[in-house]
């Protein structure tokens, strides 16, 4: 049996290389794990033909894979040789039984040639899966905490809401200032004299004309303004009671 050796942890480990190939990298879901930081989640593949020649292939990793200190893509394995993957070194020793090259009978059909990229391509499938995975799984995860942030701002918002809503309770010039939780709006109206126009200021957890879409912030919305979406209620109320000043001066 041909196997590979490595002195992990100050212990020898030791891997047979049999039909199936062995994985090797950082990830722990690998055949062989490396716990280097030059060393890539799934770095190389070792394995064996059919006709029992073993290989090393380098699994486009960051730093390489080198054989004997030579960085190769892909190379057949002889007794002795060492695969070095980041600064750790794999010894192999290869068994007796495996022929050094493979056997043409006269007359025979040509021995039929393995590509060892069959089987690296199906590791990079199964790497790329999970990383997909990985990586969908973070996007949910961040969104998920981004909008519970937004909502504990929101609600931070509406407790300066109420307290500027009874500051100017009295003022004759403010028509309206309602806090709906449920609808997660404030709508304030306002006019400044009796011939004035009004002005209307709304603070929304959602666009009112996107209210399908995800939180994205808080919007403040005011006549004749572009809309705004700021990030946070600090922000918002300091928006928020400059406003109010202005309109109230």
């Amino acid at each position: 049996m041909a196997t590979l050796h490595a002195q992990l942890a100050n212990e020898i480990s030791t891997w047979d290389i049999g039909t199936t190939p062995l994985t090797v990298g950082r990830r722990p879901d690998n055949a062989i794990t490396l716990n280097d930081s030059f060393v890539s989640g799934r770095h190389a593949l070792v394995g064996r033909d059919a006709n029992g020649r073993c290989y090393v292939e380098d699994l486009k990793s960051s730093n390489g894979t080198l054989l004997n200190g030579k960085r190769v893509e892909r190379a057949w394995l002889q007794d002795g040789d060492i695969v070095r993957i980041g600064n750790i070194d794999l010894r192999f020793a290869g068994d007796a039984a495996a022929p050094a090259a493979p056997v043409k009978l006269p007359g025979a059909p040509p021995a039929s040639s393995f590509d060892p990229s069959v089987t690296a391509e199906a590791a990079l499938l199964d790497e790329l899966v999970g990383s997909i995975r990985t990586h969908r799984e973070r996007e949910q995860r961040d969104r998920v905490e981004s909008q519970a942030r937004l909502r504990s701002e929101w609600e931070r918002l509406l407790i300066l809401a109420e307290q500027l809503r009874q500051k100017v309770s009295t003022d004759p010039r403010v028509k309206h200032f309602g806090i709906d939780r449920r609808a997660a709006d404030v709508i304030i109206r306002m006019q400044r004299s009796p011939d004035a126009p009004q002005q209307i200021i709304t603070l929304a957890l959602r666009h009112p004309d996107h209210s399908d879409h995800a939180l994205s912030g808080i919007w403040l919305l005011r006549t004749g303004e572009p809309d705004r979406c700021l990030p946070g209620a600090q922000i918002v109320a300091a928006e928020l009671v400059r406003e109010l000043a202005f309109l109230l001066a």
